[in-house]
């Protein structure tokens, strides 16, 4: 009897288990989802801001609009590339910041080239 009582509490545990991680993992799935374009913006928006605060790039980026946003494919896969032009830059090479976000919306980087 002793047996039975263990063994049905031990499938009661791996119930309880298999249950709760299924549902870890389907929150993560739901996290993966492609963000809209203005949430991309908003998105790049926030971290040229936070460059700017931290100084990684010049003071006057910060509140900088973003001029555009498009998707394009890498080898990793689909990224959002949001552009910002700064014409108080001096170094024309430098008045337009790239920011590069993962199609799910994640910072990967920020560059002057694009690339």
């Amino acid at each position: 009897m002793a047996v039975i009582r263990l063994l049905s509490l031990f499938v009661v545990c791996l119930f309880i288990f298999a249950i709760s991680t299924n549902s870890v993992f389907a929150s993560k799935k739901t996290n993966d989802k492609p963000v809209s374009m203005q949430q991309a913006i908003k998105t790049a928006s926030i971290v040229v801001n936070k460059l700017a605060k931290g100084e990684k790039i010049h003071r006057s980026w910060y509140k900088i609009k973003a001029t555009s946003a498009i998707t394009r494919q890498y080898p990793q896969g689909t990224e959002w590339v949001i552009s910002f032009k700064n014409q108080k830059i001096k170094k024309k090479s430098h008045q337009i910041l790239y920011i590069f976000l993962t199609i799910t919306g994640k910072y990967v980087a920020a560059n002057y080239t694009g690339h």
